[in-house]
């Protein structure tokens, strides 16, 4: 059941993961690595001379507030950062105007309703869930799926506990240094625009058939929290079982939306750090889901293949 496409689609509200210390862990979590971290270190062409300094940073862009303080050489790191960057500037995202203008690209042109757009199972499926949650089915139908999918995602994720204003970037933007610049990777509107491009059909379908799985968010939750890069690289992975086997062409479709929505955002994603190598100066924190930084398709093996050296930061003791 493709319980990562649920924490990819949902990127612009976000469920991928980030990285916390053993200190500040609930006793009963036990890690098996203390000492790992989401922070991965950036050298060489151009890295050493001390012009440029670039740190990688696995978030979640919601959260709860045991969620912190971060680890201590994570903080160090955030502190001195001259330049924070994310996948998009939510206290931009935030605005009133924004938030407007997302919600009107967000719905169906003219007079035309979901049921219009997608087919009879996966309506079927959207009102099991909608009365669930004691939803009117008027609140949704003339909404596009992806922000149908959006929706849903968030509800979900407070209905766990989490909350976007315990997100990590919501965190580093109220406690960031007060000289700190920022900048994006993308950008709410590349963000839309890819959301908008993509199949609606499959993205709306992956998000109602594990919509009532807590325990994939949940197992992922603990693996973030003790930064067990393997364990969330495993439940993010979009080849885990489905019953009923897929078609192929479904599998296809599957497959072309993890390309759109991960693969081919870590190439412009690592080319954009490249640009602030190159072309800028100072210390960069750059936060980005760590379903981006895992994997051999990521941001961290992108920098890899143009010769960059992309090291894992541990926490000490």
């Amino acid at each position: 059941m493709r319980k990562w496409l649920r924490a990819v689609a949902g990127f612009c509200l976000g469920t991928a993961a980030g990285v916390l210390s053993a200190q500040s862990l609930p006793a009963k979590l036990q890690c098996a690595d203390s000492g790992s971290t989401m922070l991965w270190q950036v050298e060489g062409p151009g890295l050493q001379a001390g012009k440029v300094s670039v740190q990688l940073f696995g978030s979640i862009h919601v959260g709860k507030p045991d969620f912190y303080p971060l680890p201590a050489v994570v903080d160090k790191y955030f502190r001195t950062a001259d330049t924070l960057v994310f996948e998009v500037d939510v206290s931009a995202a935030a605005s009133p105007q924004v938030m407007l203008s997302m919600q009107q690209r967000g719905m169906l042109p003219g007079n035309q309703t979901l049921d219009q757009v997608v087919d009879v199972a996966t309506m079927t499926s959207l009102r099991k869930v909608l009365q669930q949650l004691q939803l009117p089915e008027l609140l949704v139908s003339h909404m596009k799926p992806w922000m149908v999918t959006m929706l849903l995602t968030s509800l979900q994720a407070n209905a766990l506990g989490f909350d976007a204003e315990y997100g990590v970037e919501s965190y580093l933007l109220r406690t960031k240094p007060p000289a700190a610049k920022i900048a994006e990777l993308e950008g709410l509107d590349s963000q839309m625009k890819l959301l908008e491009s993509v199949d609606q059909q499959t993205l709306l379908n992956s998000t109602l058939e594990d919509y009532n799985n807590t325990e994939h968010m949940n197992a992922l939750t603990s693996a973030w929290r003790c930064s067990d890069h393997a364990k969330i690289a495993s439940l993010e992975s979009p080849f885990d079982g489905h019953n009923p086997p897929l078609t192929a062409s479904e599998q296809a479709k599957l497959n072309n939306l993890m390309k759109l929505m991960l693969d081919d955002r870590n190439i412009v994603m690592a080319d954009k750090i490249e640009q602030f190598i190159k072309t800028g100066s100072g210390n960069y924190f750059v936060a980005i889901g760590a379903a981006h930084l895992l994997g051999d398709k990521s941001v961290v093996s992108q920098l890899q293949k143009k010769g960059y050296k992309v090291t894992p930061v541990r926490n000490k003791p």
